[in-house]
């Protein structure tokens, strides 16, 4: 049983513009030093560099692959849900959530269910948005959350 609050899927926000930002500024100093070693790099090479130490997506992808190798393939929630099948699986998260948005959440539930769903478990997975929430865990959150335990805790 694995209640699920929040899940980042990392690759999505790498490969889908400026999804990747809410991620950033959650640890700026990190991504701003990795922006400016970028930068100087750049210099001393032939490449031209970036007027800005702004992160990008390239240092997105760099600072990930340095600090958690694996999150952006084999660990990446589009990919890694799935395994969970068949045990019951909650995955709960804020309808505003940027740093979990909902395109990359939509595609690793769809990835998941496909595996729940040749298992014939499709039940046992559940997806639950709090429309109002954003990267937070609310009052509905904790009500859906509590109650999804106590049915399957419960059951007999």
């Amino acid at each position: 049983m694995a209640p699920a609050i929040g899940v980042p899927t990392f690759a999505w926000g790498a490969a889908h513009g400026a999804e990747w930002e809410s991620r950033a500024a959650s640890i700026p100093e990190v991504f701003s030093v990795a922006a400016r070693e970028g930068k100087e790099g750049a210099e001393k090479g032939k490449e031209k560099p970036s007027s800005s130490t702004k992160p990008t997506a390239q240092t997105y992808v760099k600072v990930l692959n340095a600090i958690t190798p694996g999150l952006l393939g084999p660990y990446d929630a589009s990919r890694s849900l799935a395994a969970l099948a068949p045990r019951p699986l909650l995955i709960a998260n804020g309808g505003g959530d940027g740093r979990n948005p909902l395109g990359a959440l939509d595609n690793a539930v769809e990835r998941a269910r496909k595996v729940y769903e040749l298992e014939s478990k499709g039940d046992n997975l559940e997806y639950f948005l709090d429309p109002r929430a954003e990267h937070e865990y609310t009052p509905v959150l904790e009500e859906k959350v509590d109650s999804w335990l106590d049915g399957w805790l419960l059951r007999k």
